[in-house]
């Protein structure tokens, strides 16, 4: 039977970039580095609190490109945070770029705002107030 969640995998143009955005500048751990023979790729498993991201370095990358924003399916992840301003002052202290600045989506409920790793994938952060 279905259990709940365990990861959700993201290819990525460049790994290493990729690797020092989510673990430098986020604070992903690094769970594991892997080659997938079968796929030609690389994959990083990276962790914050109970959330996993399967990085995908696919080592032929001709034929692969970004999905465009206006499409059906997956459209962010989401990073909880327990304070906004705090978390938008040190992420953008740490050269984080922001699509987004922070704002109240709901009020006196929700507080959200969003920046972009650097394939261009959406990431909001959100904080329950």
């Amino acid at each position: 039977m279905l259990r709940g969640m365990d990861h959700v995998g993201i290819a990525v143009s460049n790994l290493e970039r990729s690797l020092a955005f989510y673990q430098g500048q986020l604070g992903f751990e690094v769970v594991e580095r892997i080659e997938v023979t079968g796929f030609d790729l690389t994959a990083i498993f990276i962790r914050l609190g109970s959330c996993v991201i399967e990085l995908l370095d696919y080592h032929v990358k001709e034929g692969l490109q970004r999905a465009p924003a206006n499409i059906f399916g997956l459209r962010h992840l989401t990073i909880l945070v327990d304070d906004m301003e705090k978390a938008y002052a040190e992420l953008s202290a740490k050269g984080v770029t922001f699509t987004r600045p922070p704002l109240e989506v709901v009020p006196s409920r929700v507080k959200n705002a969003f920046l972009a790793d650097p394939d261009g994938t959406p990431i909001e952060l959100l904080q329950h107030l």
